[in-house]
């Protein structure tokens, strides 16, 4: 064996040693300032490459609950921190990889969570209507940005699709495909399928955290209920459709 690999699994034997046995409390607290988002983390044990927390506060309006982590060795070789994380938003199962850099910027990939859709409406705090059915969350990758828009590739799917106001609408399976756009924000494409009540439209969101919604409703039919419920929120266009245009900022959404 030649003598560079000697040295690689020298340093590999140490680092595997010592983070088997770092209690992870010791040093949450210096995790914690290093971090770009502001966090609290709480209930911290086990270690470093094995570890619990109960409780995790930040930026979202509900805390991230039951967190246990386990460090990946490979990442460390070049100076940075990436972690497989189980954990509970809202007692729904949240899973994927959190990374830190040597610099400190810090992403997730591979995000994955399926949300009952009365719980995903108090999360994003819709309050006008009811929301039925199952949401599901495929967040490819997401760099956080402490003063701006995370760079997010993610894809939710809305499964059995139901909306309740004047009457309940069933709108099918509900796909909406977020994008980096190229001017730093981000684009969202809304459609549906499978439904009598069609959706399509999108929602530009600004490096600011302004956002631009423009949806358009197509009923299938003359369901006089269908279309009080799409008139109470939406205005008639000339060809029998109904448009949504909306606009404000993302942090009034609970994000």
């Amino acid at each position: 064996m030649k003598k560079k690999h000697y040295i690689i699994l020298a340093i590999s034997s140490y680092l595997l040693f010592t983070l088997a046995y770092t209690p992870a409390a010791s040093i949450i607290s210096l995790l914690e300032k290093s971090l770009p988002l502001p966090v609290k983390i709480y209930g911290v044990s086990g270690s470093i490459w094995n570890g619990h927390a109960d409780r995790l506060l930040g930026q979202l309006k509900f805390p991230v609950t039951d967190i246990n982590w386990s460090l990946n060795f490979l990442p460390l070789l070049t100076g940075s921190l990436s972690a497989d994380i189980n954990a509970s938003v809202k007692q729904q199962a949240v899973s994927g990889q959190l990374a830190l850099s040597l610099l400190g910027g810090l992403s997730a990939n591979n995000i994955k969570s399926e949300i009952p859709a009365m719980e995903m409406q108090q999360l994003i705090d819709i309050p006008i209507g009811e929301f039925a059915g199952k949401f599901i969350l495929d967040i490819e990758s997401a760099q956080m940005n402490p003063q701006g828009l995370p760079q997010l590739d993610a894809t939710i799917y809305w499964q059995d699709a139901k909306f309740t106001l004047a009457q309940t609408v069933d709108l099918g399976q509900v796909l909406l495909d977020i994008k980096p756009d190229n001017k730093q924000g981000l684009l969202a494409k809304l459609t549906n399928k499978n439904a009598k009540l069609g959706i399509e439209g999108t929602i530009n969101i600004h490096e600011n955290k302004q956002y631009v919604a423009d949806i358009s409703f197509t009923a299938k039919d003359r369901d006089p209920a269908i279309q009080q419920s799409l008139a109470m929120f939406a205005k008639k266009q000339t060809n029998g459709s109904y448009r949504l245009q909306k606009s404000g900022n993302i942090n009034q959404l609970g994000f």
